[in-house]
């Protein structure tokens, strides 16, 4: 538990000598739904979406559209990655499905691909726990899955440059998946050995699954890992629990 009482400083010494005493070099971090709240503007839009595709066909009402919605994202995902031009063939496919216009289709698409232009935000304890990491000197990196545009928007909607430059944001193929051989390469990339990393991200599939299987030792599972069901995994290993970013602040603490 955190000692209660500690200035800023005596917390910013007790983590730099934590990461010492452990041989951490670099946290890295995941970026989607652990630092920004990405799921929140993909459940708007597809919502958004749902309720406009039952407004030109009444046999499905906007929850069963939704469900389907998902279905064929979750389908998509184990292809296609996180390629955004998967809402293209998933919107083709329900078009053909359910006889609907080009027009229809077209304007749905547009809706569901609001999702990498709308602004996003922090997760909650995200941007103090940045904030904290920097002047404390704690070396760390992102690494996402999603493509270089939108995480470029990303980099610049939540102002990150106060924090790491954008050569610390490491992108992994959005045509793939965050496998262990990904994130092999992704500490590669940031120059570190597996065994002087530690791993922070939301979900145990993408994130925790793959640190662990390449044997790195200090994992955080931020929030439950009930996020999206299709990264809903079990962890294979005893890990770090953290509610939100900012815990990681203390969890180190004695």
């Amino acid at each position: 538990m955190a000692k209660e009482g500690l200035s800023n400083i005596e917390k910013e010494l007790r983590f730099r000598k934590w990461c010492s005493n452990k041989k951490i070099k670099r946290f890295l971090l995941d970026l989607d739904d652990t630092i920004s709240l990405t799921g929140e503007v993909f459940s708007l839009k597809k919502s958004q979406c749902a309720n406009y595709l039952a407004e030109y066909y009444s046999q499905l009402n906007s929850h069963q559209w939704l469900v389907l919605l998902n279905e064929y994202n979750n389908k998509y995902f184990e292809s296609c990655g996180v390629n955004p031009n998967i809402w293209t063939g998933i919107i083709s496919e329900i078009g053909k499905q359910y006889s609907l216009s080009r027009q229809v289709c077209q304007s749905a698409e547009e809706i569901i691909m609001g999702i990498y232009y709308t602004p996003l935000s922090f997760t909650p304890g995200a941007e103090k726990c940045l904030g904290f990491l920097k002047r404390a000197d704690i070396q760390f990196g992102i690494v996402t899955h999603a493509n270089i545009p939108w995480t470029d928007r990303k980099y610049q909607w939540l102002r990150l440059d106060r924090f790491i430059p954008r050569d610390a944001i490491y992108v992994i193929d959005e045509n793939g998946h965050k496998t262990p051989e990904r994130w092999r390469e992704a500490i590669r990339y940031f120059n570190i050995k597996l065994n002087n990393c530690a791993v922070v991200g939301d979900s145990p599939r993408s994130d925790i699954n793959p640190a662990l299987e390449n044997g790195v030792s200090h994992c955080f599972l931020v929030g439950d890992g009930n996020g999206w069901s299709i990264h809903n995994h079990e962890i294979k290993s005893p890990v770090n629990r953290i509610s939100q970013l900012d815990n990681l602040i203390d969890a180190f603490i004695n």
